[in-house]
């Protein structure tokens, strides 16, 4: 049968949506999309066949992703969303029903809360539980970092966390990997990374994995000394996607596997690309000198590629306690990695990430920091520091964040981790009865609740208590009683979602200085970021953009609630104890953002609802950003690249086809849209992984993949120009040594002459 190609990416995009971590496993979701279209060789690629296709994803999420992701979780939370919140509320089963987290955002709060890497202020969880909602009492506790002294107040504060602030549907788009990387000053720039726009040498050249911080490298799938190719093959399952296959008498495809494996090939001459060498593990790769990282599902293996032709295994570390890479970066000669786990609850700790030839590595009690007040789905993060030439641990730390919406952000200077915390659904529901919602509810009702707040309790057995004061006054209403009080409630819920909306998620901050390698300092800002782009240091001040508020939904016993659309995307700047010092609040009201970009003193902001709003910062003040230019086109870019000085490309959609931008931002208060391609495609990989794009400012080209094609654009003399497609080739990335470029795809390598752009050699895979 034959497959179609547009509609299963329509699909696919939509799935990713949903769980970006799902893209690392494309090759299996298309196996499952076989398989359903086996079954039903007339299937409609229509709302029906997409919801069966995200059960059939929920049944086999735990064999189709890494077992120790949050998939199947988040997939769940989202059908919750959209399908099971009328009946769970009409239900009458919890007092405040929070979904989509990422509505709600934390009042900011600032300050460096932790001292010699202890805790260094009063109070702990039982302040905030009494802290009044917005209050400074509230948001400097939140702020708040300190480490476990024992194995027992790990395990108090777990209980903690399973009934404190936890209810809220985690936050935000974005996953474990997402990895945000600033942009440095030209002075910061390394030789060993090309740069995001300007001169080149004229000597010997090659590209390397895009990356956001020059000189800090990231794991990718293709990379080069400037003489060999090292590809890993994809992880992918023997299906025909777009041809006709052939399919056994049974009718059930078997999960047959094409061969794992890392390829060594020799690149020069381009004209007799050849295979030189192969190592039997498939995983992203980091290149350090003659030693190749390669990051597998259980193992992280270290191989010497002196000799191409026989690299040799020297070290391999393995993943231990349902711990599983978050993401890792190559800097300086040091390998940094970031692993997630979820708690034992019954023995906490220590925490035992790793082990290296049957030796565990292990961070004791003392070593692992957590928030004051619990975060909301609690994962535990270890940030381990490793001599890549032997795979030593020189460094090791464990910090208990969130799952829900966890960003790890590298600059030269530091690691940041943030994580999400949701407030304490009782005191909402109490500030809401005191403040909006007075008037509606009796004053013995507010009485009661406020006596409610004295008590020591747990926040379940509080909400418990709470819903059985509020069920019995509701149970004194009459029928006409009950009709105004439901109309009431709804109007006075929208109010207190506009009114509120940044006190009630926060995202909260932890830096970890490279040369202390200990937590130095927290903070936490409203909102939720999107990505790993939403981050960025600059001149000692970390910039971090967020949206706030956005699909909202409360419901109340099944008797009222409010919604509100009134989201808006907010630009904070922290300074070097992520004390807040400066902020651009209210950009895009009603949007979200799609991309962000900060290079320099300037920050790039795109938001989407139905037009695509594209704003230009002023950072140049730290203590005074400001918003000072604004273009509306159609469409979106998800994805924002600085091509030259004052020019940003941006990558996206309009009208389901891939669209990119060139804009003009040398006046600052006036950007321009100066040129504009919309390609025949659907989707590009480059929208959403910004390894997949490669520039060669020489040539003033870039590339990028599409479906079943590669492309290079020309942007010289401002306009955006197809120089070359590349057919019948399943692009994933592109590199250039010297004045040649290589398309590297699925199956094959296709050579590219820059100066002529005609094919001078290809290489099967």
């Amino acid at each position: 049968m034959i497959m179609d190609e547009q509609k299963i990416r329509e699909i696919l995009n939509d799935l990713y949506s949903l769980e970006p971590a799902l893209k690392s496993r494309e090759a299996e979701v298309r196996q499952i999309i076989n398989q359903l279209l086996t079954l039903k060789p007339d299937a409609v690629f229509d709302a029906e066949f997409k919801n069966k296709l995200k059960q059939e994803l929920a049944i086999n999420a735990e064999n189709l992703l890494h077992p120790k992701t949050n998939f199947l979780k988040n997939l769940t939370n989202n059908f919750m969303e959209q399908m099971n919140a009328k009946a769970l509320v009409g239900a009458g089963l919890v007092v405040v029903l929070l979904v989509a987290g990422s509505f709600y955002a934390g009042k900011q709060q600032g300050g460096p809360m932790v001292q010699n890497g202890r805790d260094n202020t009063q109070g702990g969880q039982e302040s905030i539980l009494t802290a009044p909602l917005g209050s400074e009492e509230q948001v400097k506790a939140i702020a708040r970092v300190k480490q476990f002294e024992s194995e027992e107040e790990f395990k108090n504060y777990l209980t903690m966390a399973g009934t404190y602030g936890g209810y809220g549907m985690g936050g935000g788009r974005g996953m474990g990997g997402d990895v945000a990387l600033s942009m440095p000053t030209k002075s910061e720039q390394s030789l060993a990374s090309p740069a995001p726009y300007g001169q080149e040498s004229t000597q010997d050249r090659s590209s390397q994995t895009n990356v956001q911080v020059v000189g800090i490298d990231e794991p990718d799938i293709v990379k080069t000394d400037g003489k060999n190719l090292f590809i890993s093959s994809p992880n992918r399952y023997g299906i025909m996607y777009d041809k006709v296959m052939v399919m056994p008498e049974s009718g059930i495809m078997p999960p047959w596997q094409i061969e794992q494996s890392t390829q060594i090939i020799s690149a020069l001459p381009p004209e007799a690309i050849k295979k030189l060498g192969k190592i039997d593990k498939q995983g992203e790769m980091l290149l350090q000198g003659d030693i190749l990282v390669i990051f597998n599902y259980d193992y992280v293996y270290g191989f010497n590629i002196k000799d191409k032709a026989n690299p040799k295994e020297v070290w391999k570390i393995k993943y231990e306690n349902n711990s599983y890479l978050n993401t890792a970066r190559m800097y300086d000669g040091r390998l940094y990695l970031v692993t997630s786990s979820y708690p034992n609850y019954e023995n906490p700790c220590p925490i035992i990430p790793l082990s290296k030839d049957s030796n565990n590595i292990t961070v004791p009690c003392r070593e692992i920091y957590h928030p004051i007040v619990p975060a909301s789905d609690i994962t535990v993060y270890s940030a381990i520091k490793i001599n890549p030439q032997n795979g030593e641990v020189q460094d090791k730390l464990s910090f208990v964040g969130s799952s829900g919406q966890a960003i790890v952000y590298m600059s030269p200077n530091a690691l940041y981790l943030s994580y999400t915390y949701m407030e304490d659904q009782v005191k909402i529901m109490t500030s809401f009865i005191k403040n909006e919602g007075k008037g509606i509810f009796s004053d013995s009702v507010v009485a009661k609740i406020d006596k409610l707040n004295t008590y020591e309790l747990s926040s379940t057995a509080r909400m418990v208590e709470m819903q059985q004061i509020l069920e019995r006054y509701l149970s004194t209403l009459g029928g006409d009683e009950r009709v105004k009080f439901s109309n009431d409630l709804q109007n006075k819920i929208s109010d207190y979602l506009k009114a509120h909306k940044r006190e009630l998620q926060f995202t909260g901050i932890v830096k970890i200085p490279l040369n202390s390698f200990k937590i130095e300092a927290s903070g936490n800002v409203p909102g939720s970021p999107l990505n790993q782009f939403a981050m960025d240091e600059y001149k000692g001040n970390l910039r971090i953009a967020t949206t706030i508020g956005q699909n909202g939904f409360w419901f109340i016993w099944g008797w009222g609630g409010g919604s509100t659309d009134e989201s808006a995307n907010d630009v904070y700047v922290l300074d070097s104890g992520l004390k807040q010092i400066g902020k651009v609040t209210d950009l895009g009201k009603g949007e979200r953002i799609y991309s962000a970009r900060f290079i320099d003193d300037k920050g790039y902001l795109v938001t989407f609802r139905q037009i695509d709003p594209f704003y230009v910062l002023d950072l140049s003040n730290a203590s005074n950003p400001r918003a000072v230019g604004e273009l509306k086109i159609p469409g979106f870019s998800s994805y924002l690249h600085p091509l030259a000085e004052n020019r940003i490309l941006g990558v996206g959609q309009e009208g389901g086809r891939v669209k990119l931008s060139l804009f003009d931002v040398s006046n600052p208060a006036d950007p321009r849209e100066i040129s504009k391609y919309s390609l025949d495609e659907y989707w590009t990989e480059a929208a959403n992984n910004h390894h997949a794009f490669l520039q060669d400012s020489r040539h003033q080209v870039f590339f990028l993949p599409g479906g079943n094609s590669g492309y290079v654009f020309s942007y010289a003399g401002d306009k955006l120009n197809l120089e070359k497609a590349i057919s019948d080739v399943q692009a994933q990335r592109a590199l250039y040594i010297n004045d040649t470029m290589y398309i590297v795809g699925y199956d094959q390598i296709v050579v590219l002459d820059e100066k002529t752009w005609s094919r001078i050699g290809e290489l099967g895979l």
